[in-house]
């Protein structure tokens, strides 16, 4: 019986380690951990994991103009991104302004840099993120208008 119970605890931890190895979010994380998550995801280019982080549909505000997208690939346009000169983004801070069991919304202070370090834009977001089975993912984002993603 002990046997039977140290394979199933192994196995176990294999199939978790497995789900953290693959870039899976958990409902484990906290919703700044999750927000790390989707700019290690974004700056690695990371299409599998980005198609974990983004609900579908996805919302996004912005100046006056509100957009809905069908997937994080109309949303994010890393040629349009590249363009600016951009090589990774930072994150600097990261504040949970609201949170409940299912929702949060995260204030978030970004950079994005180029390869020589110097910095193109520095601006705040705010993040909403749901829970969805478990997991957190993006509902929407609150951006300056100024900020390139897709156009």
């Amino acid at each position: 019986m002990t046997r039977l119970m140290t394979i199933t605890a192994l196995l176990f931890s294999i199939f978790s380690f497995a789900n953290v190895a693959q870039g899976k979010p958990t409902n484990s994380g906290s919703p700044e951990e999750f927000i790390q998550f989707y700019f290690d995801a974004f700056n690695d280019e990371d299409e599998k994991r980005l198609e974990m982080v983004f609900l579908k549909p996805f919302y996004s505000f912005s100046g006056d103009k509100v957009t809905v997208y069908k997937s994080w690939r109309e949303y994010i346009n890393y040629e349009v991104v590249k363009k600016t000169g951009w090589s990774y983004s930072s994150l600097d801070n990261s504040k949970v302004v609201f949170r409940n069991e299912t929702t949060a919304a995260v204030s978030v202070d970004f950079a994005r840099w180029r390869d020589d370090q110097s910095k193109i834009l520095s601006t705040r977001v705010l993040f909403v993120v749901t829970k969805q089975n478990g997991d957190w993912r993006m509902a929407s984002v609150v951006i300056p208008s100024d900020v390139p993603t897709n156009q």
